[in-house]
């Protein structure tokens, strides 16, 4: 009987901590803390490393392929210049890709 007082207990426990998770992501150059944002559930730091986004084809703004659906707030890098879409960084609106500004 304790042992599955003490399981359900650990269920518990590890549940309500990890849906209030955070990571920090740290290649040590950045010489912060290892504490993420609190507003973010993930943060990338580095002085001399970015970020790789997915690469993909896409075919033009309106049409969610290669992906299935649109999906609001997804971002790629697009490799293709067709139809109304050029080579760049790209998020979903919900409805279409749209390029991102620099």
């Amino acid at each position: 009987m304790r042992l599955s007082a003490f399981l359900i207990v650990f269920v518990i426990f590890v549940c309500t901590h990890a849906a209030h998770a955070q990571q920090k992501l740290s290649d040590g150059t950045d010489g912060g803390s290892f504490v993420a944002n609190a507003d973010a559930i993930l943060e990338l730091a580095s002085k001399q490393k970015g970020l790789l986004h997915a690469r993909v084809a896409l075919v033009a703004s309106n049409s969610p392929a290669p992906l299935s659906a649109h999906v609001a707030g997804m971002m790629v890098y697009n490799t293709e210049n067709r139809n109304d879409v050029v080579a760049g960084i790209y998020y979903n609106n919900g409805a279409k890709w749209v390029l991102g500004s620099a």
